[in-house]
């Protein structure tokens, strides 16, 4: 009788804690870290030269979250992804790639990440200067980072 009710305990603790476990992961919302933050601030960069930057995004659960491909927020803006998912506690990243030609001096990106039916939008910008533009460039590349 008592071998019955040790094993009927175990066997319920069991269960139970693979219940809170399901529950504790299936409810979380697929958040990410970004290392230094998601808005890049270059400084100072040379007129009509291109811009990329790199960021790290980190997933801080216990559970592996999809990757969406970035989405760029303009067509001087090309965003990549290192993987199409990160690994519990793992790290992805993703480089944005700025073409000046058209007098921009920052960009912006989209990522998405999901975890079973939950899914998490998170922006990340890059911004600069370009050192020697025309004064009346220069203008023009602060109402472009204002529609960002």
């Amino acid at each position: 009788m008592q071998r019955i009710s040790i094993g009927l305990l175990i066997a319920t603790l069991a269960t139970l804690g693979y219940g809170s476990y399901v529950l504790s992961t299936a409810a979380v919302a697929p958040t990410v870290q970004i290392v230094g933050g998601n808005v890049a601030r270059l400084g100072s960069t040379s007129f009509n030269q291109p811009i990329t930057h790199e960021f790290k995004i980190i997933n801080p659960h216990p559970f592996a979250i999809g990757l969406f491909a970035p989405q760029a927020g303009c067509a001087c803006t090309t965003a990549t992804a290192s993987a199409s998912s990160i690994p519990a506690h793992g790290l992805a990243r993703v480089v944005l790639h700025i073409d000046p030609e058209d007098g921009a001096v920052g960009g912006s990106a989209s990522i998405v990440t999901v975890h079973g039916k939950l899914s998490t939008e998170t922006r990340l910008f890059v911004t600069a200067i370009m050192s020697g533009a025309p004064g009346h460039r220069r203008a023009r590349q602060w109402r472009h980072l204002e529609g960002h």
